[in-house]
C-alpha cells in the first residue's frame, strides 16, 4: 500500500495525479489510497487482454461513477451505481476494446480519481 501527503505540493506545478501516474508507471498493479477521501480504487489486471475489474473500497454508500475514455478522447464505456460501504468489484467489459491506452475516470461525491489501463490482446 502506498499513500503519500499533498501538503505543499502545488510549488513545482505537480499534481497528485502526477505523483499517482508516476507510481503507476513503476507497478500498474498499486492501490492508490487517497487521504483526503478515504476511497479507494485498484484496476486490474492491467495490462489486459480480458475483462478489467475496479475495486473500490467505501467508507459508507455513495453513487460510483466510471467512464472509461480511449486514447482519442471518446467514451467507450459508462457505469453509474450506489454501492455500499465496503469492497465492491466492478467488471468492465473490456474485451471488446481495441488495443490501446485508455482512462478509467471514476467519480464519487463531486471529486474524480483516474487510472490509466492498457488493453493488449
Amino acid at each position: 500500500e502506498v499513500s503519500w501527503s499533498t501538503v505543499g505540493w502545488a510549488g513545482g506545478g505537480q499534481s497528485q495525479n502526477d505523483v499517482e501516474n508516476a507510481l503507476l508507471a513503476c507497478d500498474p498493479s498499486l492501490d492508490i489510497q487517497l487521504e483526503t477521501s478515504s476511497e479507494s480504487l485498484m484496476v486490474y489486471p492491467n495490462p489486459s487482454a480480458s475483462d478489467v475489474f475496479v475495486q473500490i473500497d467505501l467508507i459508507e454508500a455513495k453513487e460510483v461513477a466510471i467512464e472509461v475514455v480511449n486514447i482519442l478522447g471518446e467514451l467507450v464505456h459508462v457505469y453509474s451505481e450506489i454501492h455500499t460501504a465496503g469492497l465492491s468489484t466492478i467488471q468492465l467489459p473490456s474485451k471488446n476494446w481495441s488495443n490501446g491506452i485508455y482512462q478509467i475516470n471514476m467519480q464519487i461525491d463531486n471529486k474524480w480519481i483516474s487510472k490509466p489501463l492498457e488493453i493488449i490482446k
